[in-house]
């Protein structure tokens, strides 16, 4: 048994070191990152990771917080950094084409990177995500996915219910996943090189005293 072994990506170093590379081989001074995905997957907890600071209201698993697209800045690695939040897709309440359109008009001038939001807790992949994906695939075009990061939010709260070998059972659910994604995406016609080069990263710190964290 993997006794002490717990996923702790303080600061999330794993999702900073994916767009921090962006920011080398692009060279500009200003990066401008949407996150997105369905309600209640922990956009606004990733946003304020993200920032640094708390900025967007977080509220409980499953629920709605955020319902008009918000940009918040913060300097990273001497970068200016626009961080937009958005409204949680697939929410029941029938704005998702109001919510697609005011995301495309607040972001007319385009964005470096998105950051879709799963949360990692989920036993499968809904129907929800699946049609979240396909909304913004429908939305901003396949090549949204050549700027794409995938989030699985909540990563910490993975735990192997028999207690016998963590990590073993904590790749085996990031297994899992990897191939969700993947079959979405082939399903909408994602080329195989853009989906083999999609970085899927788990999110989430150990620690709950800031709110910083996941």
């Amino acid at each position: 048994m993997a006794a002490n072994y717990k996923l702790s990506n303080d600061d999330l170093q794993s999702l900073k070191q994916v767009y921090s590379a962006w920011f080398s081989e692009e060279s500009q001074n200003q990066f401008s990152i949407l996150v997105t995905g369905k309600t209640g997957v922990g956009k606004s907890r990733l946003v304020n990771a993200l920032v640094g600071k708390k900025v967007a209201h977080e509220g409980r698993p499953r629920t709605a917080c955020t319902d008009t697209v918000t940009s918040y800045r913060a300097e990273i690695d001497g970068v200016e950094v626009v961080v937009w939040d958005s409204p949680g897709l697939q929410d029941g309440s029938c704005n998702e084409n109001v919510y697609v359109a005011d995301m495309k008009n607040k972001l007319n001038q385009g964005f470096d990177v998105m950051i879709y939001c799963l949360s990692m807790t989920e036993t499968r992949f809904y129907d929800a995500d699946k049609n979240a994906i396909r909304t913004m695939t429908r939305a901003f075009g396949h090549e949204l996915w050549n700027k794409a990061v995938v989030a699985l939010n909540f990563a910490n709260r993975i735990i192997d219910p028999d207690e016998e070998d963590e990590l073993a059972y904590f790749m085996g659910e990031k297994y899992h996943w990897d191939k969700a994604i993947d079959d979405i995406l082939g399903e909408l016609g994602i080329d195989c090189k853009v989906r083999k080069a999609l970085p899927v990263v788990p999110t989430g710190n150990i620690q709950t005293s800031s709110p910083s964290n996941l």
